[in-house]
């Protein structure tokens, strides 16, 4: 259990880095559909058509696109798509003015790129893919975009991209080649592909992150209404990871939202805070409302994990209303689900979860720490196995609420067939969701799920839940949502206020319980949160108590506060989030996480001597010197870095004619 977890999660934090990342070298190209005959090197010069710019672009370079409707021919040629360069950072979702990616917000992205070419708004003639990557190495990203309308409809004779990944074809050109494009802030939505991956379809050797995306309403007839992954060779290797992002009313026969097939490679895929809703396996003999994965020979296997993610409303006319795997002729699959919301999913057969096994294979799904509400079935409403031959599949639960009155009650099963529960799960037990109709599976204080979950099952480095609120406030919550508990004091204000190059913090109780002390803590992105400063309390008391503190070394930009109370016994709770923005001299920081020589990116070229500041988040110094500014870049060898402790740093360049910029960075081994 949690082998792939730490591989899937490094990617992550890669895709999530870039935002703040602008190659050395590259240069960057600018594209804005309302201009003609530009040359691509200025927003006042850009280029009005993408292709252009796709075509210009080289490994190292970025192109940054502005707001409009893309297509990739004015013609009539549905073969025609966009495809991305290997090492190109294509970005969407600009206004136009732009100077550097700190004034960029994808997640505003009205940049389309549609497959609606011919006849304006007839389906049947569209692009069959609208973007596809070849061999894209892992520094091949996009991001800000909404991909749309591609129609992968050729039937007899039709080459792969022609029947599959009707908004994105990730292609290998040959069995040992490797593809790995980074996807994030994009939406795709309304496609169709006839075989495999109405949105996206990849089969080969891949390592694809996808972060803060949505697929909605994408079909494909046979397999993966918006997703298909496969490594479907013997020695292929396919990685999947998949965060913060929402599948909704996507449609295939096997598998409505995703498909993993591994018919002779291995295929890992992590799933972390996504929401699967309305999400349909449809016809007869169709399965898997959600997810579908398949394994198949002695070669094949796959490892599925899904942590912190919600499962409602999602069908299957035939098996499993939500997940279903399947384990063949040799192969090995496990599925780990934990932390996860399962409501209202139906099917004819297994209304939540189906494990399927055939002879001489290994087929195990294990549940923890997860809440399954009003999910039904004609037969077995949560729970269903089938094991052909000598085949014994298992699917242990550990840690659950059920409404259901006993184990007993949660599947019938064969007798090669296990259903592994012993007494940690909750039965007739009510979740108390805060607004279940409307979707809010948030938990209320009068749930049963709160504080009964066992910690252990939750990966050490999974420190939030599905909307990024604290996990481990006290005992785990069981289900996708931890119940954030009021502070045991009456705080009736918490600021931060910008003074200078710092931020004054301050707060004011009217009385309180047990309190031992306050920790501040930062961040620069509202979810991971880093120690600042410990502020002992007044343990109990009814009068009102007023505190100070500060940050010294405040990033340029927005930074987030809180504070965590934490009492005689132990117990912590959290206040609300505040924020204050710094505005100082823009500084970008690469590589980051960083290893030996840390480069930074000034918004003010002028060249001069400056003065460098390393610190840890506490302030405390731990490099300091001074260097040149050379055509903008400030380059800090940091050869005494690499005694410092694995963490995260702040860096400050100063003169004394020029304001202070500062930035955070991450030292890694």
């Amino acid at each position: 259990m949690f082998l792939a977890y730490t591989t899937l999660r490094n990617s992550l934090l890669f895709i999530i880095s870039f935002l703040a990342y602008s190659s050395l070298s590259g240069a960057i190209i600018y594209v804005d559909a309302g201009q003609t005959g530009g040359t691509g090197t200025s927003w006042a010069t850009a280029y009005g058509d993408l292709q252009d710019a796709l075509s210009a672009a080289v490994s190292g370079d970025e192109i940054w696109v502005k707001n409009g409707t893309y297509l990739p021919t004015n013609g009539t040629d549905r073969n025609i798509f966009f495809q991305v360069p290997s090492g190109v950072k294509l970005y969407g979702g600009f206004i136009g003015t732009e100077t550097s990616l700190a004034g960029w917000n994808p997640a505003n992205s009205a940049t389309i790129l549609s497959g609606d070419i011919g006849a304006s708004g007839v389906f049947s003639d569209n692009s069959y893919t609208v973007v596809y990557t070849l061999d894209a190495s892992s520094d091949t990203q996009i991001s800000g975009f909404i991909i749309e309308e591609g129609n992968a409809d050729k039937g007899v004779g039709a080459l792969q991209e022609e029947k599959s990944g009707g908004g994105f074809f990730n292609a290998h050109s040959s069995a040992t080649a490797i593809s790995s494009p980074s996807l994030s802030f994009i939406t795709l939505k309304d496609n169709y592909a006839i075989e495999q991956g109405g949105a996206l379809y990849s089969d080969g050797n891949s390592t694809i992150s996808i972060f803060k995306s949505e697929f909605i309403n994408n079909t494909a007839n046979n397999s993966g209404g918006a997703l298909y992954v496969g490594a479907n060779g013997s020695g292929e290797t396919s990685n999947l990871s998949i965060t913060e992002s929402l599948f909704d009313n996507n449609s295939a026969h096997f598998g409505g939202a995703i498909y993993n097939g591994a018919n002779g490679g291995e295929i890992t895929v992590f799933l972390e805070s996504n929401r699967f809703t309305k999400n349909r396996a449809v016809d007869a003999g169709s399965v898997g409302g959600a997810t579908y994965t398949f394994v198949k020979s002695s070669t094949g296997s796959a490892n599925l994990e899904i942590i912190n993610s919600i499962f409602d409303e999602n069908t299957s006319f035939s098996s499993a209303g939500a997940i279903y795997s399947l384990t063949s002729d040799g192969g090995t699959g496990i599925t780990d689900i934990i932390n996860s919301t399962f409501y209202k999913n139906t099917a004819g057969v297994g209304g939540a979860v189906y494990q399927n096994e055939s002879s001489s294979s290994t087929g195990e799904t294990n549940v923890y720490n997860s809440i399954f509400s009003e999910n039904q079935a004609d037969f077995n409403d949560i729970f269903n196995m089938s094991g052909s031959g000598t085949a014994s599949p298992t699917i242990l639960i550990r840690n659950c609420l059920f409404a259901e009155v006993d184990c007993a009650d949660l599947g019938i099963n064969g007798p090669n067939e296990t259903l592994d529960c012993d007494g940690s799960s909750l039965f007739s037990s009510d979740p108390a969701f805060v607004d279940k109709n409307a979707g809010n599976f948030d938990l209320t204080t009068a749930s049963d799920a709160i504080n009964v979950g066992d910690n252990g099952f939750l990966p050490a480095s999974i420190a939030d839940d599905f909307s990024g609120n604290p996990r481990m406030i006290q005992d785990i919550d069981m289900g996708a949502f931890e119940l954030q508990s009021v502070l045991p004091v009456e705080l009736i204000s918490f600021t931060a206020k910008a003074r200078a190059e710092q931020v004054a913090l301050s707060w004011t109780t009217t009385s309180e319980k047990n309190n031992d002390y306050f920790e501040i803590e930062r961040s620069v992105d509202g979810r991971s949160f880093d120690y600042l400063a410990t502020i002992k309390g007044a343990g109990t008391t009814t009068l009102a108590r007023h505190y100070q503190s500060s940050d010294k070394n405040p990033i340029n930009g927005i930074n987030y506060y809180r504070l965590k109370q934490v009492d005689f016994d132990g117990t912590t709770t959290y206040s609300d989030i505040v924020t204050v923005e710094i505005k100082s001299e823009k500084i970008e920081l690469f590589p980051n996480p960083v290893v030996g020589t840390l480069y930074l990116r000034m918004s003010d070229f002028t060249s001069r001597a400056v003065e460098f500041q390393i610190t840890d988040l506490t302030g405390k110094t731990m490099l300091a010197g001074s260097t040149e500014i050379n055509e903008g870049i400030v380059t800090i060898p940091l050869s005494e870095v690499g005694s410092f402790p694995l963490g995260t740093y702040m860096v400050r360049v100063f003169s004394e004619t020029h304001p202070v910029a500062s930035a955070k960075f991450i030292k890694i081994d």
